[in-house]
């Protein structure tokens, strides 16, 4: 019986490690450098802080998030005071319960995870992050 017991406590500690894990995931996009941002459809759908279109937005970051999700939590304010630090990105929510498609399409693995898309293409960000770390994410692709 200790012994199962030690099986799942190491199975948790390595899925609440892979939670906590921070990699970034650069990927390259076929559109040019002077085209819109691409968003799916689905993503357009997602729920948002900003309803107006934000018409020269050079960056949307999507935030994959679940409601369960201590580390989704403890981003929250982070993420809401670089919406209003940063009116010209658009910030949009995916909770990845409610949009198991979208998550898939994204290979959301880990929560909470930011999509950083830009006309360039797209980079990622595993994992919660001080605000200083996101704030650098924002600004690197805004560049």
């Amino acid at each position: 019986m200790k012994s199962w017991i030690t099986v799942f406590c190491a199975i948790a500690m390595i899925v609440l490690c892979a939670c906590n894990e921070k990699k970034t995931t650069p990927t390259s996009a076929s559109a040019s450098a002077s085209a819109p941002v691409q968003v799916s459809a689905s993503v357009e759908a997602a729920s948002t802080e900003t309803e107006t279109p934000v018409a020269d937005a050079k960056l949307t970051v999507i935030d994959f998030y679940a409601t369960w999700c201590g580390p989704c939590k403890a981003m929250a304010p982070i993420v809401e005071k670089m919406k209003k630090k940063y009116p010209n990105v658009v910030f949009k929510k995916v909770d990845i319960d409610q949009d198991q498609e979208l998550a898939m399409q994204y290979q959301v693995d880990a929560v909470p995870t930011f999509v950083f898309k830009t006309d360039k293409g797209e980079e990622r960000m595993v994992g919660a992050c001080s605000e200083a770390e996101f704030e650098e994410a924002i600004k690197k692709a805004l560049q």
